[in-house]
């Protein structure tokens, strides 16, 4: 009997993704068309711009399957008609949330509030984590940088299942709609509903006359294809193909609206995707010296704060790692009391010098040389000094320094460089020979401790195993919620205990992202490399707005290198 019951259930939970679903077209439907109406008004006003925010794009694969001529939407209306950047850095740490964040902000995640997919707040002793439904539209509240939504107020704005979307006109959560699909793992069905949001919104537009300002559609299909398969795997290849198809049906239905040569389209993924058959247990590491750590479970403002502090007081130290390559630590600050190790409340943080000498079971102990000791780490970095952020890896240690004026935005007074002059970063080599390996592939200069500004190292370091890492990490640790240790795992590791795939970390894989824009204003050729935080100036300058102060990106028109 609970065998049948059990059957019903399930029967009855599909057919709720078939009502939820019903009028989005099927995945095989014809290649040319979504079945959307784009048409407007005549006299309407028609400029505005199309986002597909593709999760988990690795960027050698997106490349290999362009060079193959299997992305033919996306070379036709885009690649062919527009600007390409094969290599766009995201946001240090390479995580889904924060980078959402960074795409509609145009800033680093050390600069819009959203540091990765869970934070803490050391001084409300709050614990999020935004991949839950408690906490999943608390991301708007937390952020505090103005997003591309804001730059048009007189114009409509839609957000299609896109987590980040303070200020849109209107966003579709499709919580209905998509939740069972989701649930049941049915992931094209879920982008597919996304993507039939147009619809809807265009309805909205023919009755405001005006073609959105901007629209933003959310896909995640591809991102969950590389934890179930993996990235290296043909079934991540065929997510991108299908997505691909659908992608030119949408913009089909563009074209025939005769609104392609006057709308900007755009493509971009938050990070890349990395191969993770090995999975670390840092937790245990850290418990295993002798420090009390406490669970993952989201605790927000619903509990009082007296509960709160009873909680944290409870343990020294706070974990969160989103499963994927990433791990932080929150520490609460050691001092001696008549003899004894007690510990500051949740207030203080630990100095550079305490996290270097911090009390374990055994005595005291070098955190981030005991962590990035461990087979499974590849590297651990920390606040220095105001400004000043080291990196700790078996070969040695780094410091990356920035040269300019004081500010106090991040977790300690952080440098700045002076109002429009562009950031300065020295690198320094503080123990090894050469941890990073970027001898031969940065200039020695560079390496010797030249300053450079921060697009400098962008540049200097694409073509290295760690690029944009000066920039990421210093960007990181300006935000409040910075951790006091950040630990990245080592290639084909993670901090999950099933996913055969992970980003977060610092390599290459997951650090890049492909770019691609086209339409008016935007023109046809190809930057080598950029940052996906470009996007947001770029589509702002297409349209004729001003740039905020205080982004991140840079537009990147008139910078093409013809194709």
């Amino acid at each position: 009997m609970n065998r049948i019951s059990n059957y019903l259930c399930v029967v009855a939970v599909l057919a709720l993704c078939v009502t939820c679903g019903c009028g989005v077209p099927s995945a095989d439907g014809p290649a040319d068309t979504f079945g959307l109406d784009f048409s407007l008004p005549e006299g309407s006003q028609t400029n505005g711009a199309i986002v597909f925010v593709v999760d988990g794009v690795n960027a050698t694969t997106f490349q290999e399957l362009l060079d193959a001529g299997e992305l033919p939407a996306i070379k036709t209306y885009l690649m062919d008609r527009g600007l390409y950047v094969p290599r766009a850095a995201s946001s240090h740490p390479s995580l889904t949330i924060n980078n959402l964040n960074s795409l509609v902000t145009g800033r680093f995640s050390g600069h819009h509030g959203i540091p990765a997919a869970k934070s803490f707040d050391r001084n409300r002793l709050i614990f999020r984590n935004y991949e839950t439904l408690q906490d999943k539209n608390k991301v708007d509240d937390d952020a505090n940088a103005p997003t591309i939504y804001e730059q048009f107020p007189d114009r409509l704005t839609f957000s299609m299942f896109m987590q980040a979307h303070h200020g849109a006109t209107h966003f579709y959560e499709n919580r209905t709609s998509a939740g069972p699909a989701f649930f049941f793992e049915m992931y094209p069905l879920v982008d597919r509903i996304a993507m039939h949001r147009f619809g809807e919104a265009m309805s909205i537009a023919r009755q405001y006359r005006q073609f959105p300002a901007v629209s933003v559609c959310y896909q995640l299909s591809v991102n969950f294809a590389a934890y179930k398969y993996k990235p290296s795997s043909p079934q991540y290849r065929q997510a991108i193909r299908d997505l691909d198809r659908q992608i030119g049906r949408v913009l089909g239905d563009l074209k025939r609206a005769g609104m392609l040569d006057k709308v900007v389209v755009a493509f971009v993924s938050d990070h890349g995707h990395c191969d993770t058959p090995k999975h670390g247990k840092a937790i245990d590491f850290v418990e295993g010296l002798g420090i009390s750590l406490a669970n993952d479970t989201p605790i927000g403002e619903e509990t009082p704060f007296e509960k709160r502090l009873e909680h944290f007081n409870r343990v020294i130290g706070v974990p969160y790692g989103p499963g994927d390559r990433y791990w932080v630590l929150y520490l609460r600050k050691p001092f001696e009391n008549g003899g004894k190790t007690t510990f500051a409340d949740w207030l203080e943080r630990p100095s550079p010098q305490e996290l270097r000498n911090y009390p374990i079971r055994s005595g005291k102990g070098d955190l981030p040389v005991l962590l990035a000791g461990e087979e499974y780490v590849d590297a651990v970095a920390y606040l220095a000094e105001p400004g000043c952020v080291r990196v700790v890896r078996k070969g040695g240690e780094v410091e990356f320094r920035r040269v300019g004026r004081t500010s106090t935005s991040g977790p300690a007074v952080a440098t700045q460089p002076a109002d429009g002059e562009p950031e300065r970063i020295t690198y320094r080599l503080v123990r090894g020979t050469d941890p990073l390996e970027w001898a031969g592939k940065v200039s020695a200069v560079a390496l010797a401790g030249e300053p450079l500004t921060s697009r400098e190292w962008l540049e200097a370091t694409a073509g290295t195993e760690f690029p944009d890492l000066p920039a990421g990490l210093l960007s990181y640790y300006d935000g409040r919620l910075a951790a006091d240790i950040v630990v990245f795992p080592a290639p084909l590791w993670d901090f999950d205990g099933w996913r055969k795939a992970g980003h977060g970390g610092i390599r290459s894989a997951e650090v890049f992202a492909p770019l691609l824009i086209a339409g008016p204003g935007i023109p046809h050729g190809r930057i080598p490399v950029a940052r996906t935080v470009d996007l947001v100036p770029t589509l702002l300058e297409s349209q004729g707005k001003p740039l905020p102060q205080g982004l991140d990106g840079q537009s990147l028109i008139g910078r093409a290198n013809k194709p």
